[in-house]
């Protein structure tokens, strides 16, 4: 990993998953004292989380050199759907008068997924399959 010639500087996406510190970033990639430390041009580190934020600072990675940039999503093209089009989706996929949850995102560890299910769970038992009220839980009502 090199900066470009002439480079002033140089920005590097990184995650640290698990809060953990491999050795480097991948194969061939410098160390993370290197790229925190040693890298002929001023490097920082973009980094999604403050999750992954914190695992890059265990590694060492001064603070300062980490820049956070949350993803993001584009509300024109995750709109909500219109009534008329929710039906035929949920028709579709045969979700007609049922209560559906919907993870999206990775299934590592530092997701929590076990506590996810088991909210998951709780909600579907007083929710019930169609998602009816079944004994006064918290959603009270038709899921949608």
């Amino acid at each position: 990993l090199t900066a470009p010639a002439g480079a002033a500087r140089l920005l590097v996406f990184a995650t640290a998953e698990h809060l953990g510190c491999p050795g480097r970033i991948a194969e061939g990639s410098p160390s993370w004292g290197t790229l925190a430390h040693g890298m002929a041009v001023p490097t920082r580190l973009l980094t999604p989380s403050l999750y992954s934020l914190e695992g890059l600072a265990s590694c060492g990675v001064p603070r300062e050199r980490i820049a956070l940039a949350p993803h993001g999503v584009s509300p024109a093209a995750y709109a909500p759907l219109d009534a008329e089009q929710r039906a035929r989706r949920r028709k579709k996929r045969g979700w007609e008068g049922r209560f559906v949850f919907l993870h999206v995102g990775a299934g590592t560890p530092n997701k929590n997924l076990k506590m996810l299910l088991q909210a998951f769970a709780s909600v579907a038992h007083s929710v019930g399959r169609d998602g009816g009220d079944r004994d006064g839980g918290w959603w009270g009502g038709k899921g949608t």
